[in-house]
């Protein structure tokens, strides 16, 4: 099996082919919050465009919307808010559709399903069973893709939190199985992530990432990030319902 690693859309474009398989990394929070919401019974449908396309894309498919984070009175795009509304309500969730939103993740995992590719995103909550599934179910190759975040021009900004969630889920994969050939990028992710595993909640935490939300109050949403091979969600995007499943 194939590894290797990249960073963003511009990067998966180039790495991706037909047969592939791109894990997308955005750790906090859309590969956190899509495994959340999995984990309490709703499929999620990613979406790459504004709140108001969003909301009217949610209309569409008879799904709820996953509001930004902050937003009063609604569910958002928090890992704890989508966390609690299911404890509040064990029917709040179950059999729903969820349209999550983000300028990161999302957008990288729409793009990349509409060309046709088999796209599957992972945190550091899940990376154990989607290095399981994909070991025992995919013998191609496969593309880390670290999501980053957004400078304000745009451009992308590297984040440490993405590059871990990529190492991470390599490391899995060796641990499981001798069929992996990695690529340089690949091998200095796994690198990376073996540097800092004994250290890897307290580098999320003090990422720049990890800062600006425990600064903003959003500490629970890292912490929830931060829950080690927790889930046993496998997201997989499934291209004719256009959303986030259960694999």
């Amino acid at each position: 099996m194939p590894v290797e690693q990249c960073w963003g859309l511009n990067g998966a474009l180039a790495q991706c082919r037909a047969g592939d398989i791109a894990v997308v990394h955005d750790v906090l929070s859309f590969s956190t919050t899509v495994s959340v919401a999995l984990d309490a019974g709703a499929d999620v449908l990613p979406f790459a465009g504004n709140d108001e396309a969003a909301i009217v894309f949610a209309a569409q498919n008879d799904a709820m919307y996953a509001a930004r984070r902050g937003t009063p009175g609604q569910m958002t795009l928090s890992p704890l808010s989508i966390r609690s509304h299911f404890s509040h309500d064990s029917g709040t969730l179950m059999q729903q559709k969820l349209v999550l939103p983000s300028p990161n993740g999302s957008t990288r995992s729409a793009n990349l399903a509409a060309r046709g590719i088999k796209v599957l995103t992972s945190g550091l909550r899940n990376a154990s069973v989607i290095a399981k599934w994909l070991a025992e179910k995919h013998h191609g190759k496969v593309v880390c893709i670290s999501a980053g975040e957004r400078w304000p021009d745009d451009s992308l900004r590297p984040a440490v939190e993405d590059l871990m969630g990529a190492g991470m889920l390599i490391s899995e994969i060796k641990a499981i199985s001798t069929d992996i050939a990695l690529g340089i990028d690949a091998a200095v992710a796994l690198d990376s992530y073996r540097s800092f595993a004994a250290q890897l909640v307290e580098l999320v935490k003090s990422s720049a990432s990890g800062r600006e939300l425990i600064d903003a109050g959003f500490a629970d949403d890292v912490n929830i990030a931060c829950e080690l091979n927790e889930s046993r969600s496998v997201a997989i995007f499934d291209q004719s319902r256009k959303s986030f499943k259960l694999a």
